[in-house]
C-alpha cells in the first residue's frame, strides 16, 4: 500500500466528514471529495453518503482503500464549508500540496454564534416574514414565540446527536402547534388574511 494514497485518503475523508457535519449539500460534499482526491493524484475517488456518514474510496495505482466516516450534525456552519472549498481550490491550483491541505484542513475551527442570538435573530426573522405577509403585531408576536422556541427544540435535539431528519420533523411539529393556538383562539388578523386570499 502506498502511504501517499493512504493520507490523502485520510484527508479526502476528513474534508467530506467536515462538510456533512456542518451542513452542506450532498452533492456540493461529492464534488469537493472527488475533486480534493483527483487535484492529489489519485486515479479515481468514489463516494457514497447516508444521512449520518459517509464512505470513500480512493484508486491509485491499481491499490484501492475504502474508509468510512461517522457525520454527526454539528449544524449549519458555512464558514468551514467555504474554508473547505478554498482548500480544495488551493490544491487544483498546485497551491498546495496534499501535506500543506492536511495542515490547513487540520487548523479549521468552526465559530460558534452565541445560542441565545441565534434563537433571538431567527424569531424576528420569521416573525418578520409574517408581517411582510400582511400579519398584525399579535401576529407577529406569535410567530417569534413559536419559531423561537423551534429553534430552541431544534438546538437541544441537535446537541443530542440525533438524526437531522428526525429534528426537522419534530422541530416543524413543535412551532406548527404553537403557531396553530393563534388560529385555535382566535389571536390575531390571519382569519381575515385567509379570506381575502380565498375570494
Amino acid at each position: 500500500m502506498d502511504t501517499k494514497q493512504r493520507a490523502v485518503s485520510r484527508l479526502i475523508a476528513q474534508a467530506g466528514q467536515m462538510l456533512h457535519a456542518h451542513g452542506a449539500e450532498s452533492a456540493l460534499i461529492g464534488g469537493i471529495m472527488q475533486r480534493i482526491g483527483l487535484a492529489c493524484g489519485m486515479d479515481e475517488v468514489e463516494v457514497s453518503l447516508t444521512a449520518n456518514a459517509l464512505v470513500v474510496t480512493t484508486l491509485y495505482k491499481d491499490h484501492c482503500i475504502t474508509t468510512t466516516r461517522r457525520c454527526p450534525d454539528r449544524g449549519i456552519n458555512m464558514r468551514v464549508i467555504t474554508e473547505v472549498q478554498r482548500i480544495c481550490i488551493m490544491l487544483e491550483k498546485g497551491i498546495l500540496n496534499f501535506e500543506l491541505a492536511q495542515t490547513k484542513l487540520d487548523n479549521i475551527t468552526p465559530e460558534r454564534y452565541n445560542r441565545w442570538l441565534v434563537v433571538g435573530m431567527i424569531g424576528l426573522s420569521c416573525a418578520s416574514f409574517s408581517h411582510l405577509a400582511g400579519g398584525d403585531l399579535q401576529v407577529f408576536i406569535m410567530t417569534f414565540i413559536a419559531s423561537a422556541i423551534g429553534m430552541i427544540v431544534r438546538q437541544e435535539i441537535g446537541h443530542r446527536h440525533f438524526n437531522p431528519l428526525l429534528n426537522f420533523a419534530v422541530t416543524a411539529f413543535v412551532t406548527s402547534f404553537i403557531s396553530a393556538q393563534a388560529v385555535v383562539f382566535q389571536i390575531g388578523n390571519q382569519l381575515i388574511l385567509l379570506w381575502h386570499h380565498r375570494y
